[in-house]
């Protein structure tokens, strides 16, 4: 398992990330989570998320691909608040993402 990795959501990914699933596009918060963000999770301890190079972030793909997380991936909050590290300038989407997981874990212990 390595040290970290750094994942640049509009280089490596799309510049323009949106949507829940499949049915709003092919390049949405399920198929990163599933495809991008899974895989750098179980290879690495720390993922370093660059988000500085995406056009912008629609509410649908972070909640799906972060909180997604703990809904279906098997994480905790805890564990995710100390192995992500968001790296954006908008200080108002990082607080989303992060309030996305805390609801996720919430909604889980409802169940």
């Amino acid at each position: 398992m390595s040290d970290f990795v750094i994942i640049d959501i509009g280089l490596d990914y799309t510049d323009l990330p949106y949507g829940r699933d499949e049915r709003d596009g092919d390049l949405n918060g399920k198929h990163f989570r599933e495809t991008v963000l899974l895989p750098a999770l179980k290879e690495n301890k720390k993922v370093i998320i660059e988000m500085s190079n995406a056009l912008g972030y629609g509410s649908s793909f972070l909640d799906e691909a972060f909180a997604g997380l703990i809904k279906h991936g098997g994480f905790t909050k805890d564990e995710l608040f100390e192995r992500l590290e968001f790296k954006y300038n908008k200080e108002s989407v990082k607080r989303n993402i992060y309030k996305y997981m805390q609801e996720a874990e919430e909604g889980k212990k409802k169940k």
